[in-house]
């Protein structure tokens, strides 16, 4: 695990480093390496990098890009996680608004 996380916390450096926070590569890899940090239970870690990817591809994307959307639901699942169902529950309902907004209801 140990050497997997180097591995993954250098993509996301490379990739930032090469295409910036916004970019798509940058986000698979920071999906990567939250994964990975998750499974780890170090959820503090995992906010922080989720929080840091919402808040720039939500700079650049519409509020209803799937990019956005993907972060906002691996957020909610990680609050809910951590026992933190109120806040997962609102990124929950935000994430289908956007959702049925941009797409319409299923």
């Amino acid at each position: 695990v140990a050497q997997a996380e180097v591995l993954l916390r250098r993509s996301v450096e490379d990739c930032q480093a090469a295409f910036g926070w916004t970019s798509s590569c940058t986000l698979v890899a920071i999906f990567n390496h939250a994964g990975l940090l998750q499974a780890a239970e170090r959820y503090g870690e995992t906010e922080t990098l989720l929080r840091r990817a919402l808040e720039c591809r939500e700079a650049v994307l519409e509020p209803s890009d799937p990019d956005v959307l993907d972060l906002l639901e691996a957020l909610a699942h990680l609050l809910q996680a951590t026992g933190r169902y109120h806040e997962s529950e609102s990124l929950a309902r935000r994430t289908v608004d956007r959702a049925e907004r941009a797409f319409g209801v299923a």
